[in-house]
């Protein structure tokens, strides 16, 4: 399913979202954040200048590609495959209806 490994065991927990600010792929992934409002730390990654090829990078995306996040150590990438963990992880707010109990909500 999805392309994941753990990293270290201290974990850091602002979500870093790495890509390019050019390609559709990571401005897919931050339009998702940003519409969940889930805050993110973007980090600029070089391509021209081969920062995707540095073992650092290799590291955490071992096919050399862009976009990809870190949460809390988890390695996630594939923009659709980011898209789908962060809707199911910070999922859908609740928001009550004109009729309805505050502790009911509705879906949006």
């Amino acid at each position: 399913m999805y392309k994941a490994l753990r990293t270290s065991h201290v974990f850091d927990t602002t979500l870093k979202l790495y890509g390019t600010p050019f390609y559709t792929s990571t401005k897919r992934v931050a339009i998702v954040l940003q519409e969940k409002h889930v805050q993110f730390e973007f980090i600029t990654i070089d391509l021209i200048e081969g920062e995707n090829k540095v073992p650092a990078f290799v590291a955490k995306q071992p096919f050399e590609q862009v976009p990809f996040i870190s949460d809390e150590g988890f390695i996630l990438y594939e923009s659709r495959a980011i898209g789908c963990y962060i809707a199911s992880k910070y999922g859908v707010r609740p928001l009550p209806g004109p009729h309805e109990r505050p502790q009911d909500g509705c879906v949006v």
